[in-house]
């Protein structure tokens, strides 16, 4: 009876090996396309975002020379060119929150499929896999939080900027300098986003390497 049990159990595993070869196969394809693809994407933003942050400290900077100058118009339009940049910034990070979520979802979907593998073969090898694939879905999960928080202070300071556009008209010196520190404070969230970015950049290859490792490992089995 013990030795029936144990063919059974040989010939199950036997026959649920090779969907489980085609279906991690799969799944090493569509992680491969889609490092790729983050990669691309995040160095694209990385570059952007950089250009970005540059023009928006030159026009920080012209903004401290006209207000010294007193000159009111190009104080206006400065301002004016800064609300523009500041509101682009937020819809872009708006739009990285998104992303944020669907890394977040496609990470879920790794583990669990590794999961599966991991539980299936009892491979040392795929539980180290495993913990990997964990590893990352955590770091998506930082990186929402983190993105969300950055949106949150954005849209908090062009409130707040757009509230003193009365008091800095009327020529009020204090509603201009906490204008001036919300403005720096924004040209600080823009730089901790490009840094985020760099860092998931890092992650992203770092994933791609670990995916290239088991895609060897699992054409070895």
């Amino acid at each position: 009876m013990k030795r029936t049990r144990i063919l059974a159990v040989a010939l199950t595993a036997a026959v649920a090996w090779p969907s489980l070869v085609s279906a991690q196969a799969g799944r090493n394809t569509k992680e491969w396309v889609q490092d790729n693809a983050q990669i691309i994407s995040g160095k694209a933003t990385f570059d952007r975002d950089r250009k970005e942050i540059t023009a928006f400290a030159a026009l920080l900077a012209e903004l401290d020379v006209s207000s010294k100058a007193r000159h009111v118009a190009r104080i206006d339009q400065i301002r004016a060119d800064l609300r523009v940049a500041m509101q682009r910034e937020r819809n872009q990070a708006r739009r990285k929150t998104s992303q944020a979520g669907r890394e977040v979802r496609q990470s879920r979907r790794e583990a669990r499929g590794e999961w599966q593998e991991a539980a299936a073969t009892g491979r040392l090898v795929d539980h180290l896999q495993l913990a990997d694939d964990r590893r990352d879905l955590r770091d998506d999960k930082r990186d929402r939080r983190h993105v969300a928080v950055r949106v949150k202070r954005m849209s908090d300071i062009i409130n707040a900027s757009d509230a003193l556009k009365g008091a800095i008209r009327g020529g009020g010196e204090a509603a201009f300098v906490k204008d001036r520190r919300l403005l720096g404070e924004f040209l600080m969230l823009m730089r901790a986003d490009l840094r985020a970015t760099s860092v998931e950049l890092a992650e992203d290859r770092r994933e791609r390497r670990e995916d290239r490792r088991e895609r060897r490992t699992d054409r070895n089995k």
